[in-house]
């Protein structure tokens, strides 16, 4: 093989939510307490939301392979070796739920109310990491001496934390609203409300080691900067988007497949 060129790019990716927080938070326990979720509700609104990103930089070295058929290297064709380094979110996920329990009934004007307990629970995991790895693709190309040209092919990508954080935490608030007899609570106020109580519990540490092993398919678009002038016409930028499998595994944890896909630029130089 002959070495084509040098590249570096930067990518972000998004991966498909971990729901470690149905495992870990539910009745998360410390050394200040613990409490369950959503207990003796009468009626409940909820929403939640979580996301799993990465922010990738790569450095590739790629290498033409020889074609017997064409008796030279073929440039249609490279085999590239990468080493990157992610600062990542492994999970980031907050849930919140209100619950209220009706309470007793007055007279007022002859106006009938009622006192309903009102409770906010909000959840909330995140594991953040620093992930050093390697990658290895094979891409078929288009003409790469003409300005444009496409790019396709498929890769594998082994990579481990160096460092991982777990932050958890439960809190629960606790109001009574007064509202007209049979209405239902109205949760957007719940900030107005009497407030009458809160719990909090909370961690921070370390989380399990994980290793990361992918299989992805590389799809994008190269721009030589020049096709005739000297130094100019060996420079590239180019767009690559990526979809593919991640199977993360944690020492001594569980293991996730993980669907993701995200896109990238960067900036190559080629080799004559």
């Amino acid at each position: 093989m002959n070495i084509s060129g040098i590249s570096v790019d930067m990518g972000s990716f998004s991966y498909r939510a971990i729901h470690k927080e149905n495992q870990d938070n539910e009745n998360f326990q410390d050394g200040q307490g613990s409490f369950g979720m959503g207990r003796g509700n009468s009626m409940m609104y909820g929403k939640n939301g979580n996301s799993n990103s990465r922010k990738e930089l790569t450095f590739e070295i790629g290498f033409n392979p020889y074609s017997k058929k064409l008796g030279e290297y073929n440039k249609r064709q490279e085999f590239a070796i990468g080493f990157f380094y992610s600062g990542s979110d492994l999970a980031n996920e907050h849930t919140e739920k209100f619950s209220s329990t009706v309470g007793d009934t007055f007279s007022f004007h002859q106006v009938l109310y009622q006192n309903d307990t009102m409770i906010r629970s909000r959840s909330e995991y995140r594991e953040s990491a620093n992930v050093l790895g390697v990658s290895a693709k094979y891409l078929f190309k288009t003409d790469p001496e003409k300005r444009f040209s496409l790019f396709t092919g498929i890769g594998l990508k082994l990579a481990c934390t160096i460092t991982s954080r777990v932050y958890k935490r439960n809190s629960e608030d606790t109001a009574v609203s007064i509202n007209y007899y049979n209405a239902k609570p109205n949760y957007s106020l719940f900030d107005d409300a009497n407030n009458i109580g809160t719990s909090d519990t909370w961690y921070r540490g370390k989380s399990e080691a994980t290793v990361f092993t992918s299989v992805f398919a590389p799809f994008g678009v190269n721009m030589r900067l020049c096709k005739k002038k000297e130094i100019w016409n060996q420079m590239n930028i180019f767009m690559q988007g990526i979809v593919g499998l991640e199977l993360e595994s944690q020492i001594k944890g569980e293991t996730h497949l993980n669907p993701f896909m995200g896109c990238s630029i960067g900036f190559k130089f080629d080799f004559k």
